[in-house]
């Protein structure tokens, strides 16, 4: 039996939530799954018409903590400011 890692969230999100999340409208919100998922496609990776990859979404917004770098991965975003 395989599960899920996504047991609460779908793993791709439409137009409303990337709305609701960033503070746009839905109309804008598709405007930013068309762009993201242009990316995704020039990596070589499928892609599903008005839904983004999740990871993805919040990876590129910086909401999660990950970020996706050149070759498709995600990553922990790395700190950039100097600490003690």
């Amino acid at each position: 039996m395989l599960t899920s890692i996504y047991t609460n969230q779908n793993i791709f999100i439409r137009a409303d939530e990337v709305a609701q999340v960033l503070g746009v409208s839905v109309q804008t919100g598709y405007k930013i799954i068309r762009q993201l998922n242009e990316e995704l496609e020039a990596k070589g990776l499928v892609v599903q018409t008005g839904r983004i990859n999740r990871r993805y979404f919040e990876a590129r917004y910086g909401i999660s903590g990950m970020d996706f770098t050149a070759d498709g991965k995600i990553e922990p975003l790395h700190n950039t400011e100097g600490g003690v």
